[in-house]
């Protein structure tokens, strides 16, 4: 079920192959947001463009950005900062690329 989206930013520091980033959240509307990080000095991200309500919490949703220029493709993401540990999974034409955990 959709929800808005948070009005209060946030960081996430995740683990990943390429070494440890941070995710960074921020408002743009009340439905909206979105996600920055730097991955091997490369800015990416994303649009958060749903926030769903889930039994394990949020679930925000949204195309990454600048992400070719790292892998040659782009992803869609899904991010669930609620989790203990908070993940973030990128899906490649409905398959699970990666999942990162943060620490």
């Amino acid at each position: 079920m959709r929800i808005k989206a948070p009005q209060e930013p946030f960081e996430v520091t995740f683990g990943s192959a390429d070494g440890p980033y941070t995710l960074k959240y921020s408002p743009l509307d009340e439905w909206d947001g979105r996600i920055a990080m730097v991955i091997r000095g490369v800015e990416v991200g994303g649009d958060v463009l749903q926030v769903d309500d889930d039994p394990d919490g949020r679930v925000f949703m949204g195309p990454t950005t600048n992400f070719s220029r790292l892998y040659n493709d782009e992803f869609w993401f899904e991010l669930r900062p609620d989790r203990q540990p908070a993940v973030i999974e990128f899906f490649g034409d409905r398959v699970l690329w990666r999942s990162d955990t943060a620490t």
